[in-house]
């Protein structure tokens, strides 16, 4: 459903909210967003094994992930993100420092 995004947000790999949205991803609209709030400005990196959890879930949606996206380093997390089938990212921080 074009009409509304849902943000999947989780702690410590822990989502915040219902466990019963992960059971049913027949349900997710066409747009999913998913947030590692404990690395949400952390510069520690994008939690793969989370992005590969919700990508396993999601089929053919489209990700939006955020947490810990690194811009300033030698590591590549676009690409390592773009590799699992994240193609969309949010970056606050790094917009904020001026890294982009």
């Amino acid at each position: 459903n074009p009409d509304f995004i849902l943000s999947l947000d989780f702690f410590n790999r822990q989502l915040r909210g219902p466990a019963e949205l992960l059971h049913h991803a027949d349900l997710w609209p066409s747009t999913i967003i998913v947030l590692a709030l404990d690395a949400v400005g952390s510069s520690n990196g994008p939690d793969l094994g989370l992005c590969e959890y919700i990508q396993s879930l999601a089929g053919k949606r489209r990700i939006v992930y955020g947490g810990g996206i690194r811009t300033h380093t030698d590591n590549d997390d676009l690409n390592t993100l773009e590799s699992i089938g994240i193609n969309d990212v949010l970056l606050a921080r790094a917009i904020y420092a001026g890294e982009v």
